[in-house]
């Protein structure tokens, strides 16, 4: 990550800090619709093939959900995240290094709600990350790629009068069955996200 990356990841989570904390909190609701949304960053875990040096580049994304809470500590989400990633290494020689990927999964998550109007929780999820090169040579091949997806995180919700905050962090598990024969295999990737919900009780 370069340097002016980071300062801007420091200074988000600053932000979201004062954020947090200077606003007043508002009762967790036990039956709500909520509409999200959020940005973080990919970080691949592991190499597409470690022997060439092949690998996704670590990129922001940018995506948003539709959830269902059900009770007060259970909650069904539905999400879309994309990236624009490179893939860099000496197995393929590509003129355009660019992939976008989407990522679309949905999770049962487990929330522990308290007075404070902090909400700890953690959740499970699977789904489907689609892959589409922007290589010519590439495309020629397959145009786009879908793979299966799991997931597991934890994050924090902080209720507030006008919406929810959160912050999130989760590992992803999926394996890759295209681009390369030297690439196939499970891939891990960890993520973080900062977004916010609009919170519809009913």
């Amino acid at each position: 990550m370069t340097r002016p990356a980071k300062r801007s990841v420091i200074a988000g989570l600053a932000l979201t800090v004062l954020l947090l904390g200077a606003a007043g909190p508002a009762h967790a609701q036990s039956k709500a619709f909520l509409v999200y949304a959020q940005g973080g960053r990919l970080v691949p875990a592991t190499d597409l093939n470690s022997e060439n040096g092949d690998k996704f580049t670590a990129e922001w994304t940018w995506g948003g959900g539709i959830g269902w809470q059900l009770a007060d500590k259970f909650a069904l989400r539905f999400s879309a995240m994309t990236a624009q990633t490179q893939i860099i290494g000496n197995t393929l020689a590509l003129e355009n290094p660019y992939v976008t990927r989407w990522y679309y999964v949905g999770d049962l998550q487990f929330g522990w709600p308290s007075a404070t109007g902090w909400v700890p929780y953690a959740y499970l999820g699977a789904g489907a990350v689609t892959s589409s090169p922007q290589d010519s040579v590439l495309r020629e091949q397959e145009a786009s790629f879908t793979d299966f997806v799991g997931r597991a995180g934890a994050g924090v919700n902080r209720i507030l009068s006008f919406g929810v905050l959160f912050f999130e962090t989760d590992i992803w598990l999926w394996r890759l069955d295209s681009l390369d024969p030297d690439f196939y295999g499970l891939k891990l990737e960890w993520s973080f996200r900062l977004g916010w919900a609009l919170v519809i009780p009913y």
